[in-house]
């Protein structure tokens, strides 16, 4: 099995503010991505375009479908932007991979049972998520997915993904983020964000730093 894959893809990006570029990989090289990642639901490589080399992460966006980010600094030195057709080349990077629990699966398994309609926008808030959280372990629980800071206590933060919007929960206790989170706050502990409506970010960020302790 070869170590490098090349393959041609369209540039596309997360249609909300501020939103990420990303290309979606071939299907037909799937299999050979399984093979690389494991029990894992993301794969971390080595990514080239053009004369620009950098790190990523191949991640799920259920229904089979992998997707991996463009940085903006490669966008600009290679000059390409959304959709421009790019010819890339990826390597797994086996250093960054990590052994795996069965947890991970689980993972695997929610996100491929998300609704098609619902899935952008959860990969969007997922991997917001991991960016604002990178040392937190990504765990299923209570049959969402979770992410610990301490691996002897429960997890700090959830999300989930449904037919007509994604959550995040639970509700900070902080009584000025609170406030500012009114609009999104459903019963007693969900956050609440529409299919149909641009994720807020920038509160979304300070929210998962809240409830991690790290504000």
């Amino acid at each position: 099995m070869p170590k490098t894959l090349s393959f041609e893809a369209k540039i596309e990006k997360v249609d909300s503010k501020g939103g990420w570029h990303y290309v979606m990989v071939p299907s037909d090289i799937r299999s050979q991505l399984i093979d690389w990642a494991g029990k894992n639901s993301n794969l971390p490589i080595v990514a080239r375009l053009g004369k620009s080399t950098w790190i990523s992460t191949i991640m799920s966006m259920g229904q089979q479908r992998w997707f991996f980010a463009i940085k903006a600094e490669i966008r600009t030195s290679e000059n390409v932007t959304e959709g421009d057709n790019v010819v890339v080349q990826i390597e797994p990077d086996f250093a960054r991979l990590k052994p795996v629990e069965n947890s991970h699966d689980e993972v695997a398994a929610y996100i491929a049972r998300i609704p098609a309609a619902a899935i952008e926008k959860f990969t969007e808030l997922r991997t917001l998520t991991k960016s604002e959280l990178p040392e937190a372990k990504e765990v299923f629980s209570y049959g969402i997915i979770g992410y610990k800071t301490n691996p002897k206590k429960r997890a700090v933060v959830f999300i989930s993904g449904w037919k007509d919007h994604v959550a995040v929960y639970p509700i900070p206790k902080n009584e000025l983020l609170r406030k500012e989170l009114e609009p999104y706050i459903r019963g007693k502990g969900t956050l609440w964000f529409s299919l149909d409506q641009t994720l807020p970010t920038e509160l979304i960020k300070r929210t998962m730093r809240e409830l991690a302790g790290l504000s």
